[in-house]
């Protein structure tokens, strides 16, 4: 759950935060796979002056860009500068994502949420700094308002006879994304099939 940083008396919206990585660093001195990346955001609350956690994102097996599909909800409130914290850990030996202690930190960087919603296009990239080995990749995040819809959309997909692409000792696994194009263009993943 979100920290208690909001009274009744602040204007403010539900953003949707979609959290993306680009050129995060292979892990380790004997392993040269890439990581397996989660990302854990922080804010600070109002009241302690602490930053404190709100929202972990999954693990994504193998991929040095990865693209989270499950977007992170904040509250956007007008009047408070929000500053927000994403720092992005390497799994490590498929164990529980929640205690961040327990992995490697790939790297961190921070963000004021005005600033992400007042930009062009309502995105935002900034270099991750103070991972352990390696430092480099960034961090792409983009904020978009939610609307109040109550639209369903139902449909139904199959496939039959699909070409096997791994070659001829093996077998394909294929699967199915759904992505929606965004205001600038720009097509964000919004569901993918195990």
């Amino acid at each position: 759950p979100l920290p208690r940083i909001m009274t009744d008396t602040h204007f403010h919206e539900k953003v949707d935060l979609y959290i993306s990585a680009r050129g995060l660093p292979t892990e380790g001195i004997l392993r040269k796979s890439a990581p397996t990346p989660f990302a854990v955001l922080y804010t600070k609350d109002l009241k302690t002056d602490q930053f404190v956690k709100f929202a972990t994102t999954s693990a994504l097996k193998d991929t040095s860009n990865p693209d989270w599909i499950a977007s992170v909800v904040v509250d956007y409130i007008f009047e408070i500068t929000q500053e927000i914290i994403v720092k992005v850990y390497d799994q490590e030996e498929q164990r529980p994502l929640n205690d961040e202690t327990k992995h490697t930190l790939l790297g961190e960087c921070s963000f004021f949420l005005a600033s992400l919603m007042c930009s062009n296009s309502q995105k935002f990239e900034c270099n991750l700094t103070g991972g352990s080995g390696k430092s480099g990749g960034v961090v792409l995040v983009r904020g978009e308002s939610q609307t109040n819809s109550r639209d369903v959309f139902c449909v139904t997909f199959s496939g039959h006879k699909l070409a096997n692409k791994e070659g001829f000792f093996s077998s394909s696994d294929p699967f199915l994304v759904i992505s929606r194009i965004n205001e600038d263009g720009s097509w964000t993943q919004v569901w993918k099939n195990n």
